[in-house]
């Protein structure tokens, strides 16, 4: 299945049931008419970025995700209606996920987890602590709690969210060559047999968790039925000119090709790796 050239709607959707053209090492990869290119100068930064944050968001948010279904597993109680107010993923030699709980008008830190850093997380048995009583948080534990509120707070007011469910993303603003804090807030679906592949959005937050700085819609919100057979998406957009890092995390979560068509053409990423294609013209078809 081809993806459009021209862009007749605002959002465009497909999945690809046949596999997309294998590629040998060193030859071009084809598609819809026209095979790979270099990256047009002027987005070539933001590519890099992309490539660079995307796995970066992905493994956070692997980590929190294996490390919430073990503080269920060991800690049943924490699913009490209004204990667990969130939790924040620390990177470092071990990846610390560190949950919070409701104390008082206030929260504090009710459990912790850590993983290896040197093994992918579902090859790592974390240490799992119970903290009684809760302990204050540290400053940094603290401020990224703050800077995700704070993310949470802004997206409720500007009502953009993509349906109920985000899953939060702590990274330092110096990510992206920036002060403070970037949140990423991952739409999410607990519906079977449905990805999510937009809806992601990214805020840039104070230093002291307390200020939004800044916002960015990444991607539309867009979830798609999957298949035994599926093996790539396809999303045509006139908002976007080239992918962004919430495009990478959508190929890496859901381990499918993903394809994005944009005015400046079309575009392949396949795990965190972004190639380009030439807008194909009317006037070649066919050639």
């Amino acid at each position: 299945m081809g993806v459009p050239g021209a862009l007749t709607s605002l959002l465009w959707v497909a999945s690809f049931v046949a596999a997309p053209p294998s590629v040998d090492a060193g030859a071009e990869e084809c598609f819809s008419g026209g095979c790979s290119r270099p990256v047009p100068d002027d987005l070539k930064a933001q590519i890099a970025d992309a490539e660079r944050v995307g796995p970066l968001i992905f493994e956070q948010d692997e980590v929190s995700a294996r490390a919430t279904d073990v503080l269920y597993d060991r800690a049943p109680e924490a699913t009490s209606a209004g204990k667990l107010r969130g939790w924040v993923t620390i990177p470092g030699p071990w990846w610390r996920v560190v949950f919070f709980v409701a104390r008082g008008d206030d929260v504090a830190v009710g459990y912790e987890l850590d993983y290896s850093a040197d093994l992918p997380p579902e090859r790592t048995r974390p240490t799992f602590r119970r903290i009684d009583p809760p302990r204050e948080p540290d400053a940094e534990e603290a401020a990224r709690f703050r800077a995700v509120r704070t993310a949470i707070a802004a997206l409720s007011a500007a009502r953009s969210a993509c349906g109920r469910n985000v899953n939060p993303v702590v990274l330092p603003g110096s990510t992206l060559s920036k002060k403070g804090w970037l949140v990423y807030l991952l739409a999410s679906t607990q519906e079977q047999g449905t990805v999510v592949q937009g809806g992601h959005q990214r805020f840039g937050i104070s230093e002291d968790g307390r200020t939004v700085t800044s916002s960015d819609q990444l991607s539309r919100c867009s979830t798609q039925k999957v298949v035994k057979e599926m093996v790539g998406i396809g999303v045509s957009t006139p908002f976007y000119d080239a992918p962004n890092e919430g495009h990478v995390f959508t190929a890496l979560s859901t381990r499918l090709a993903f394809y994005l068509n944009t005015s400046r053409g079309t575009w392949s990423i396949k795990g965190a790796r972004i190639r380009f294609f030439e807008q194909v013209q009317k006037a070649d078809a066919g050639r």
